[in-house]
């Protein structure tokens, strides 16, 4: 039987416990089930935020069915040493003020920034004032064969050089100009009605299956989900208003009748003040995912 490690993880500004190994099957549905767990694709595992309370927790419950190791010890003192060292490639003068000022979200903020970070280890201790269309292809070539990041991902560190190149250098188009990668074409995995079914009636927990029913029926992205407000929903017209989607934009969707159902049980059980699915930790912020 393979066994479980909970080891201490730092990640985005907290101190978490990072669940590894390869789950068999009824230790990844106790993961998936367990209460604000988070995936980290740059970490290649489940997470939760740490406390004693949580590690006992989760530590009893994935006992019952797997064996649990915790290789190095949790303790809350030790978190500041496990805080990743922020790299010492200092951001060009102005990158980070001019996303700010042309309103760039949060993410994209901080995604840009970090690509740009990335590029600039790379070409020390070259200037960021004396980088060529060369440089950037060799970076690129780098991305490719040595990392292997995706073409999204290469799209992105695309863009953050781009955007320094063109809008805080002010420099000319045939400098920062570089080849895209071509996107994969893939067809998309169409599930059956029964499939679909299944999914929908998986979880017994009425606030999840209300955000299934939602995400679902009215097409809607998990952003979009998390951003609802109840006053959004409106139930005469059969509609849902999305404030500021994707690009900063508003929308209105459909609004089924099983999902409204499920939306006014759970607003009777759950009773949410602000946002239509609020935080366990504080009435003020919404679901985070």
């Amino acid at each position: 039987m393979d066994s479980i490690h909970l080891t201490p993880l730092w990640h985005r500004g907290m101190y978490c416990i990072a669940i590894r190994s390869r789950l068999n099957e009824q230790a990844n549905q106790l993961v998936r089930n367990f209460p604000n767990r988070m995936y980290s694709k740059s970490n290649g595992c489940w997470y939760v935020r740490y406390t004693p309370a949580t590690l006992d927790l989760l530590h009893q419950t994935l006992s019952a069915v797997s064996i649990v190791k915790m290789p190095v010890s949790f303790s809350e003192n030790e978190q500041q040493t496990l805080a990743p060292v922020k790299s010492k490639m200092a951001l060009p003068i102005g990158y980070r003020e001019c996303l700010v000022r042309m309103r760039y979200s949060d993410s994209t903020r901080i995604t840009y920034e970090t690509q740009m970070q990335k590029f600039l280890e790379f070409i020390y201790p070259t200037a960021i004032d004396g980088i060529t269309k060369s440089i950037i292809d060799e970076y690129m070539i780098y991305l490719v064969e040595k990392k292997r990041v995706s073409v999204s991902t290469q799209n992105t560190a695309i863009n953050a050089i781009k955007f320094y190149l063109e809008r805080v250098h002010k420099g000319e188009r045939t400098l920062y100009y570089v080849d895209r990668p071509i996107k994969d074409r893939l067809l998309p995995s169409v599930l059956s009605e029964e499939e679909i079914q299944k999914l929908l009636w998986a979880t017994c927990n009425i606030k999840h299956r209300c955000i299934m029913f939602l995400l679902y029926s009215a097409g809607l992205r998990i952003s979009e989900l998390l951003n609802l407000k109840w006053q959004d929903i409106d139930e005469y017209r059969m509609l849902i208003y999305i404030r500021g989607g994707k690009g900063r934009k508003d929308r209105i969707t459909l609004l089924s009748k099983l999902a409204l159902d499920y939306v006014k049980h759970y607003m009777n059980l759950y009773e949410p003040r602000v946002w239509l699915f609020e935080s366990p930790v504080a009435d003020s912020i919404p679901l985070e995912v």
